[in-house]
């Protein structure tokens, strides 16, 4: 099983298909979206290895899509693991009698650790999440 998101093709270059999808929250619909302010409708741009066999131009609607497997990894990545990291030094941190302040602290600054960790290892992350893309049905 696969997830899928519609999107347009706004180059191709260098072997790599640049890809944008409009990513839209379920209340961007919603007729009172202007008054709550919670509304997120965001521009991604994804960018996709030229498949072998392609038949892709400029401006063409494309389904991309990832398995739903890879999709449930990087939320762990990006989402759980961070969470868990900033919860288990704030509560490491208070059991070892430092103050709220510094324990707080030390969550932010284990947590961004973590990111840099995975700044450092993004070219090897990003190989295991593979994207496919084709054409969109009209």
């Amino acid at each position: 099983m696969s997830v899928a998101h519609q999107g347009k093709i706004t180059s191709i270059s260098n072997r790599v298909i640049h890809v944008n999808i409009l990513s839209v929250s379920a209340c961007s619909t919603c007729s009172a979206k202007r008054i709550c302010n919670l509304s997120e409708m965001k521009n991604k741009q994804i960018h996709i290895p030229e498949p072998l066999q392609h038949t892709f131009q400029t401006g063409d609607n494309v389904l991309v899509e990832i398995e739903e497997s890879n999709g449930i990894q990087a939320v762990i990545l990006s989402y759980i693991l961070p969470a868990v990291i900033l919860f288990a030094s704030i509560i490491g941190a208070i059991l070892f009698s430092f103050s709220e302040t510094m324990s707080a602290l030390i969550g932010i600054g284990c947590t961004a650790i973590y990111f840099g960790f995975i700044y450092l290892l993004r070219k090897k992350i990003n190989k295991k999440f593979i994207f496919s893309i084709r054409k969109e049905d009209t």
